[in-house]
């Protein structure tokens, strides 16, 4: 922790100190570079004048720049004697070249002297004109040496590195050094202290660094005092889990004895919602609710099973006669009875204030279908006996059963049982089967 901090300081040093010296170095190239065109720049200037008054000495007694004698020489003689320039040349207004030094320039350098000769703005360029002639103008121009002027930049950048370098070394050699033993060793020790030091233990508390007279032994102190504070709160902190803990267990509990309690509810209501009270049948929405679903699953398994309705004969005569308690009786006792004759795997829905429903699960013949119909028919009619009366009661009864040959839904196979039973009722008979096979 401590040498990554140092690491980070001393790189960050580093990395300043380099950003300057660059800028200074900078700074300093310029003007090295600009120091050197000049000075190349003016000597040229002076040795171009010089020539350019041998030329108009030349031109005064009468002769024509091409009838000069001698004139290579001349602009030899400037390039040997004038630092910084390269070549020198006289050329007329097209840039063709009529005298110059040696060795001559190459052809792709006569093309751009060609080419600068109306350009006043080139820095590597002297140009100074001849007086106007009659047939055309002639300049005498002059080349800086640029790669020269490059040489003594690139010496003077090498120079001034090499002293940049053993600057920046001896510097980071000495932030090194002061931070190891100002920051880095300090840091180590506190880190070190604060990995010995426990939560429950009051010891190690005093150590070197509380000697220091700077802003680590405050640090120290403070540390020292946030530890023991810190020990004091771990304790009541877990004495208040252990209590929040309990607090959480007995809640659960509570909490899961009445989810317990509001599922038996919950699962009562849902019967009760379904069930007649009266009776002990389902009633007409527990009928809805399982009647398509078994339908399907008779379709798909071919575990058949059949509809009967029936309807109870002279009911409404015992509670107009005897009062509803009677009729209320008389409905208990059918359902006990209706109840204990079906087998286990059928059930039974009151539908309506007389009205019944019956799903027989995998009959084997009509024959066996007709027998529950008895069932039935024997637990409505046999005697009711309330307060000294003895109620009579009959049914009729409409039976629906599934076959594979002609297909229909649950509502269908529903329907023909109720018009099954009420053909029953209209005929007096006890029991119709139902003609409509589905």
């Amino acid at each position: 922790m401590s040498t990554s901090i140092s690491n980070k300081i001393t790189l960050l040093f580093t990395v300043s100190l380099t950003l300057t010296a660059s800028v200074i170095l900078f700074i300093f190239t310029l003007e090295v570079y600009n120091t050197n065109k000049t000075l190349f720049s003016q000597r040229g200037d002076v040795a171009v004048q010089e020539l350019l008054y041998k030329t108009e000495r030349l031109l005064a007694l009468g002769l024509l720049p091409n009838e000069f004698f001698g004139y290579d020489i001349l602009c030899q003689k400037l390039v040997e004697q004038t630092e910084g320039i390269t070549y020198v040349a006289l050329v007329d207004a097209s840039g063709q070249v009529i005298y110059e030094s040696t060795p001559p320039v190459s052809q792709p350098l006569k093309s751009s002297l060609t080419d600068n000769i109306m350009d006043q703005d080139d820095q590597y360029l002297i140009k100074k004109p001849l007086p106007p002639l009659v047939h055309n103008q002639h300049y005498i121009i002059a080349e800086i040496d640029e790669p020269l002027l490059e040489s003594k930049l690139t010496h003077f950048l090498l120079k001034m590195l090499t002293y940049a370098t053993i600057i920046i070394s001896i510097a980071v050699i000495l932030m090194i050094h002061f931070l190891r033993n100002n920051l880095g060793k300090p840091i180590s020790s506190l880190i070190n202290h604060i990995r010995n030091i426990e939560l429950d233990s009051q010891q190690g508390t005093q150590w070197d660094l509380l000697k220091r007279k700077d802003e680590l032994s405050t640090v120290a102190i403070t540390f020292n005092a946030m530890m023991n504070r810190l020990s004091n709160s771990r304790k009541s902190l877990a004495e208040s889990h252990l209590k929040l803990q309990n607090l959480t267990n007995e809640l659960e509990d509570r909490v899961e004895s009445r989810t317990r309690s509001l599922n038996k509810v919950n699962k009562r209501l849902y019967t009760l919602a379904r069930t007649d009270q009266l009776t002990g049948f389902y009633n007409r929405l527990k009928l809805e609710e399982l009647l398509s679903k078994r339908f399907a699953q008779a379709k798909q398994s071919g575990h058949h099973f059949s509809i009967l309705m029936a309807d109870l004969d002279r009911f409404k005569y015992i509670n107009d006669n005897f009062g509803h308690a009677a009729g209320d009786h008389a409905l208990k006792t059918i359902g006990e009875r209706i109840l204990n004759s079906l087998r286990q795997r059928d059930s039974a829905y009151r539908i309506g204030g007389d009205e019944f429903t019956f799903i027989i699960e995998d009959y084997a013949s009509q024959d066996s279908l007709v027998r529950v119909a008895e069932k039935i028919k024997y637990a409505v009619e046999k005697p009711i006996y309330y307060n000294g009366h003895c109620l009579s009661l009959g049914v009729s009864i409409g039976i629906a059963f599934l076959t594979k040959e002609i297909d229909c839904n649950a509502e269908g196979l529903l329907s023909f049982a109720d018009k099954a039973m009420y053909e029953a009722k209209t005929q007096g008979l006890d029991y119709v089967i139902s003609t409509h096979k589905i």
